[in-house]
């Protein structure tokens, strides 16, 4: 049927594929969007590193966010493919549009209460059980690794200059680790999010992992480029308008640590420089704890 993608032919439903998209092609992973006859839909993600381990956790956790009632694609089938060298997961299809390309066209107050739903689903996640009791790499010891890595580099320091400002903030950080951790989704933010008829699901749980529950905000810096008023909703809902202040410290440390770990992704320089010189405006040039578009949301009035 498709020679081009005969490594799919140990998949359940093969020989139901009418049309395979490439949707993103990493080293590691790679997803399509596969349309079945009688207009059936799924997504189809193939992780080219196959841990046993690893691949079993992804298993035990679709199952815990369908218990929990997580409103996110069901997984419908997985195992062994390319001569049994990957490991597929075949989800159904999510109805329904990226909130990213669509928020924009929404009323401020819809923007509002849709990220609202988002920090309540959220705080949900982060109530699921860690699998396997899941030894998460401590924080503070990944913001020394990021110090050490690019204080003395001059050479990214001219290419990125914002990143001198980053390292001196985190040096005077003295984050310290909680003694409780949870599990994360790892890369939550606007872009992996569905709308549909006013309600949110949630996709891509490839970086879910145990961690600091407020590490799960460092994609809020992203939701309030596209829309501050879904960003500041995001935090409302989570904690039920009753935001702590130590809530803020520590976001600022994880977003100027996040801001550095852009640089070792797959990122083009223009995207990193971008989101770079916004966190600064946000957060004043790193003077200030509380982003620019939550301090300024007095000044909005939300029906």
């Amino acid at each position: 049927m498709f020679f081009k993608y005969k490594e799919f032919q140990l998949i359940p439903e093969y020989n139901k594929f009418k049309k395979i998209d490439p949707i993103s092609i990493h080293e590691t992973v790679r997803k399509y969007h596969i349309y079945l006859w009688r207009k059936k839909e799924r997504l189809l993600v193939i992780y080219t590193d196959f841990y046993q381990k690893e691949d079993f956790y992804r298993i035990d956790l679709h199952a815990q966010l369908r218990e929990s009632n997580i409103p996110t694609n069901d997984l419908i089938s997985c195992g062994l493919c390319s001569d049994h060298l990957d490991f597929f997961m075949l989800y159904d299809w999510l109805e329904g549009e990226d909130l990213s390309g669509v928020i924009s066209g929404l009323s401020e107050t819809e923007q509002y209460r849709l990220g609202i739903q988002s920090g309540k689903i959220l705080k949900r996640v982060h109530s699921l059980s860690l699998i396997y009791n899941e030894k998460p790499v401590k924080k503070s010891s990944e913001i020394e690794a990021l110090i050490r890595k690019y204080e003395n580099d001059p050479v990214c320091m001219e290419k990125y200059p914002c990143i001198k400002v980053f390292v001196d903030f985190l040096k005077e950080s003295n984050h310290k680790d909680p003694e409780r951790y949870v599990f994360l989704h790892g890369d939550y933010n606007i872009n992996n999010l569905i709308y549909n008829k006013g309600e949110l699901s949630i996709i891509d749980w490839v970086y879910g992992r145990a961690g600091e529950p407020w590490e799960d905000f460092t994609g809020n810096i992203v939701n309030a480029q596209i829309s501050p008023f879904f960003a500041m909703g995001q935090i409302d809902g989570y904690f039920d308008h009753k935001v702590p202040d130590e809530f803020w410290k520590e976001l600022s440390v994880f977003t100027a640590a996040h801001q550095l770990e852009l640089l070792d992704k797959d990122l083009n320089e223009e995207l990193i420089v971008n989101q770079h010189e916004y966190t600064m405006k946000e957060y004043c040039n790193m003077s200030e704890t509380i982003p620019c578009y939550y301090k300024d949301r007095e000044k909005i009035i939300l029906s």
